[in-house]
């Protein structure tokens, strides 16, 4: 009877050390801010830990077999720790990680500007040389005035919008392909007479 005490109060610590677990695993959803498909694998993966560990604690202490006074051990244990700790637990922690936050963020938001200022300032001649090299790449390659250049993505765009209808000749671009494309007549000397 002796064994079986002890046993159930091993099976209460265990219950303890569940619920730490799952407080900690409710700090991560309050931190993270998870969604409802995150929080359910979260939820899933506390669960599948929580089998493992009770199956674990079932071998070493009860040779593998599963009592009812086990079970109702976890299930104390966990709440007792819920209704004495837990709860006062979770609300410290996460009122700590939001001041740690709100002392963090602007800290690190003015690293990652004065960074960004250092990082410009060496890259700058970079810029300028890519700045000229692409300067001498647009005018090489606009055909006519009609030939657009897009710098947001790299690409040479013709005609860019709708095309300008002419009375005579139809559109611009028409225009533009026959003068550019067009057969030449072939010249011939004239002859004076």
């Amino acid at each position: 009877m002796l064994e079986q005490t002890t046993i159930f109060f091993f099976a209460i610590i265990m219950g303890a050390v569940l619920s730490v677990a799952y407080d900690f695993v409710k700090i991560l959803k309050i931190v993270l801010k998870l969604d409802g498909i995150k929080t359910f694998f979260l939820d899933i993966l506390y669960f599948f830990a929580g089998g493992i560990l009770t199956f674990l604690f079932l071998i070493a202490f009860n040779d593998g077999e599963v009592r009812f006074y086990v079970i109702i051990g976890e299930i104390v244990g966990f709440y007792l720790y819920r209704l004495m700790v837990g709860t006062a637990i979770v609300k410290f922690v996460c009122r700590f990680l939001r001041l740690t936050r709100k002392i963090a963020v602007p800290i690190l938001n003015f690293l990652r500007l004065k960074i960004k200022k250092i990082v410009l300032f060496l890259a700058s001649p970079l810029l300028l040389l890519y700045g000229k090299i692409s300067c001498i790449a647009k005018k090489s390659l606009q055909i006519s005035k009609k030939m657009l250049y897009n710098p947001l993505s790299g690409i040479l765009t013709p005609f860019r919008g709708k095309p300008t209808q002419s009375k005579s000749t139809g559109s611009d671009r028409t225009k533009f392909f026959r003068a550019k494309f067009a057969r030449r007549p072939r010249r011939t000397k004239s002859r004076k007479d």
